[in-house]
């Protein structure tokens, strides 16, 4: 993609402004005045749009589209980047997000450009985990099915257009869906809401587990201990070497038949003394 590619953008009025700038250098001619003949829309306004005082009327995005010289995908994305900065409640951002990574299916590879969007349900992880060890060629309500608690098939479908555009499941020569890559990790960026917002529902999804599944199909158990402060860093390296020994042995495995969560929790019951 070239610098002032709208693939590039998460803010419409910056690649405007861009756009602007770079066409302005090549042809002294254009100008607020030419943009405003070419949509029928006033020069001041399109100033405050450009200054990003205003944002387009629904009815102009076709018209700046046109003017812009986009493809019939790149006006797709175009206008889902209006609405999406437009959006004023978190549903509709997350909404529009989803649908900017689909749209910009296949340029985009790489987990830590997207892991917000990854975290954000619970059954992304789990349904790219089933993809891993069983032939799935589009049968969505048997995926829906598997998962504990079940999702809708649509949901399902949702989730693995969401995992095709990321890339972290790719379809074969005989449609069949394999991993793109075996294993993904947050990586130093794990702090992000979405991130934290996943982990959350994971500890709830546990806590139900102590009533929805059978004890000989589930290890759940707590250790309240005494510790000195200074020692905190020697038990959390404990915990991860945990961690580590558990996906060490996952790994090792050449073959899986189902998916299980680990959620490890150490906190303090106590306010840390001054």
């Amino acid at each position: 993609m070239s610098a002032t590619s709208i693939y590039n953008y998460n803010n419409y009025r910056q690649y405007l402004k861009d756009y602007y700038e770079q066409k302005k250098k090549v042809a002294s001619f254009f100008s607020y005045r030419y943009i405003s003949n070419k949509v029928g829309l006033d020069p001041g306004y399109i100033a405050r749009v450009f200054g990003e005082k205003v944002h387009l009327a629904e009815k102009s995005i076709p018209r700046f589209a046109s003017l812009l010289g986009l493809s019939s995908g790149e006006a797709e994305y175009f206008e889902t980047l209006v609405h999406f900065n437009k959006a004023k409640t978190r549903k509709q951002t997350d909404f529009y997000s989803e649908k900017l990574v689909l749209l910009r299916f296949p340029q985009l590879r790489y987990l830590d450009e997207m892991q917000h969007l990854y975290f954000r349900k619970w059954y992304y992880p789990v349904i790219r985990s089933i993809i891993g060890f069983s032939s799935f060629a589009g049968d969505h309500e048997s995926i829906a099915r598997m998962l504990d608690p079940e999702i809708s098939a649509s949901e399902v479908k949702h989730a693995i257009a969401i995992l095709s555009g990321m890339g972290l499941i790719v379809r074969d020569g005989k449609g069949v869906f394999r991993l793109g890559d075996p294993f993904v990790t947050t990586g130093p960026s794990w702090r992000s809401r979405d991130i934290q917002a996943y982990q959350r529902k994971m500890i709830e999804l546990g806590s139900d587990a102590l009533l929805r599944i059978p004890k000989e199909r589930r290890d759940i158990s707590t250790l309240t201990v005494s510790i000195l402060e200074k020692d905190l860093e020697r038990y959390q390296k404990l915990v991860e070497q945990f961690r580590q020994s558990v996906l060490s042995l996952a790994k090792s495995q050449k073959e899986a038949d189902t998916v299980y969560q680990l959620n490890v929790q150490f906190f303090p019951l106590v306010r840390r003394r001054e």
